[in-house]
Formats: structure tokens, sequence, C-alpha cells
């Protein structure tokens, strides 16, 4: 899979008035990795919900400051955004699939490990490539009933199906990448709630893949779609109302979550 990814960050959150930490941290891994992300906190950031953000195969976490200024001023939330391995000022190495998934499992313990956050509103959003890097976390052992909620966006149901959807012809040898990237074979291992974001005017990634993807989530405790008419794949984000439905999603689950807090608080006092 060829990603477009670019070293050169351009910007920081300060150009938008954003408090942050310039973060470095590491893979576990045989060969560990050094990785750099953004933390975009909140001014009572301890008791607001973190929302880990992967981006997209082109370009680097740089490109993402308008996105992450909405969400850090629309939803009220912290905003960790890590560029993975070879990207931006990340260790340069093969960001294959193995290495994406491990830099996102050290993107989620490095904030499970933080004693100044709520661990309990640790959320996932990816859009595009990051969707699957998303799934593929959220599906592995360990790592499901640390994350509350999922947020993706227009992302693909595997590298097979997507090489035939950029190429009719390419579909003729689509079967040699049916183990790449099968977000359509992991999904159904996600046990916690799922928001999926829809652009109908995608002209990467065919909206019918996030339809079957949101079809296989059967485990999933809550899963909802939303969907944009005019919301293409990297710009549904400046759709109206977007902003407010993943502030809908956040706000529910923190409201379930302390509901089912109170009734257990009653059981225990009766």
């Amino acid at each position: 899979m060829y990603l477009w990814r670019s070293r050169a960050v351009d910007g920081s959150p300060l150009e938008y008035g954003l408090p942050y930490e310039d973060l470095y941290f590491v893979t576990n891994e045989d060969e560990p990795k050094t990785l750099n992300a953004w933390f975009v906190k909140q001014r009572g950031f301890k008791h607001c919900p973190t929302l880990i953000f992967f981006h997209g195969n082109a370009g680097n976490i740089g490109d993402r400051l308008q996105n992450i200024y909405g969400l850090y001023e629309n939803v009220q939330c912290n905003i960790f955004i890590v560029d993975y391995r070879g990207y931006g000022r990340s260790e340069d190495a093969k960001p294959d699939e193995d290495g994406l998934l491990a830099d996102a499992k050290a993107s989620l313990m490095y904030l499970w490990e933080r004693p100044d956050i709520d661990r309990g509103q640790l959320f996932v959003f990816g859009r595009s490539l990051g969707g699957a890097v998303a799934i593929g976390l959220s599906a592995m052992e360990g790592c499901s009933e640390k994350i509350r909620g999922v947020i993706l966006e227009n992302t693909f149901t595997g590298l097979a199906d997507m090489t035939e959807a950029l190429w009719s012809p390419l579909g003729l040898i689509k079967q040699y990448f049916k183990d790449q990237w099968n977000s359509l074979d992991k999904i159904d291992r996600i046990t916690c709630p799922l928001l999926f974001v829809s652009g109908l005017a995608d002209e990467l990634c065919p909206p019918e893949m996030m339809q079957r993807l949101f079809d296989k989530a059967t485990k999933s405790t809550v899963k909802h779609m939303v969907r944009f008419p005019y919301g293409t794949h990297n710009e549904t984000w400046c759709e109206g109302g977007y902003y407010q439905h993943i502030l809908l999603f956040m706000k529910k689950l923190y409201l379930d979550k302390k509901e089912s807090e109170a009734a257990r608080n009653r059981q225990i006092r009766n």
C-alpha cells in the first residue's frame, strides 16, 4: 500500500491559540520506535474526554490543525494526535500494517498510563487509513475495554476492496491483498460503542464500504451511523452538524456511564 507521507510538519497548535504538549514516546516492540504527538488540552483537561486522532495516509499531524481546532472548540475534548512511524517528526521506519498498529497501541497505552487524565473517557477516532488503524487497535485483545468509544470516518473495508474501487481492472489481482488491512474481518470483534461518520460524496472510499462495516459490527454495545450527503473524503468535517454528532455521541456515553454508576451505588446501599 503506497502511503503519501510527509516529513515536514508545518505549523503548530499555538497558531490557533491552543494549549498543547509536544510529546515523544516509544512503542513496545523488539526494536522500539520513537513517535511524535501533540496533546491539545482543554483548560480543565483532567475532567474532559480525550480523543486519540489517527489521521489518513497523506501528510502528517500538521495538516489537521483546522480540524483539531474545530474539535477543541465544538466538542470540548482533549485531542491526542500522533504521527505514525515514517511520518512527520516520528522515527523514520517502514509504516506497514503491523507497525502502524504498534504505533496505535503505544498511543493508547501512553494515555492509559497518564495519571492526570480521565481514563474512563478515552475515545479513538480514525479517518480513511486512520479508520483501519482504529479498527485494528479496538479489535486487539486487552485494548477494547480501555476505549470508551470509537469514531470511524470515511474508511474502507479492506485493501483488496480499495484496490478494485480505485481502478476496476485491479480487481483481477485483489486476491493478493485480501489479508491486508482487512477491517471487515476485524470489526465484529469490537465490543465498545461505535459512531460511523459517512460522507456520501466520498470520491475515494465508496460509502457502501461504511455501510458494510456498520452491518458487520454485530458485537458493539452501541452503534450509530450519521450520513452527510455532501461530505467528501477529506472534508466531511466541514459539513454542518459534524461536530455536534461527535459531541452527542460522547455525551450519551458519559451519561450512560454515570447512570450505571448511580444504579450500582443504589444496589450497594440497598
